[in-house]
């Protein structure tokens, strides 16, 4: 009766790399690298300084509500002391 919609399993992003263009300036981009941290058991975006010009062919773009979500374990995995 309901449709339900499938998600991207979070764990399955690692190794992958992402491109976000600069809300400020529409100009520029940064990649994001999702890694595990083994000492965490964390996922950890590593992003890019900005770049200007267009996104390279073959990385797809990041949803903002998945970079926030790994910026939220990242900083509550920082302040919990580890």
């Amino acid at each position: 009766m309901f449709e339900q919609k499938k998600t991207p399993n979070i764990q399955s992003q690692i190794g992958q790399t992402y491109y976000s263009i600069c809300p400020d300036d529409d100009r520029y981009y940064r990649t994001i690298y999702i890694r595990q941290n083994p000492f965490t058991n964390a996922l950890e975006p590593k992003i890019s300084n900005a770049v200007m010009g267009t996104p390279p062919d073959g990385i797809n773009p990041i949803s903002p509500l998945m970079l926030q979500r790994l910026m939220r374990t990242q900083m509550s995995t920082t302040f919990m002391g580890f």
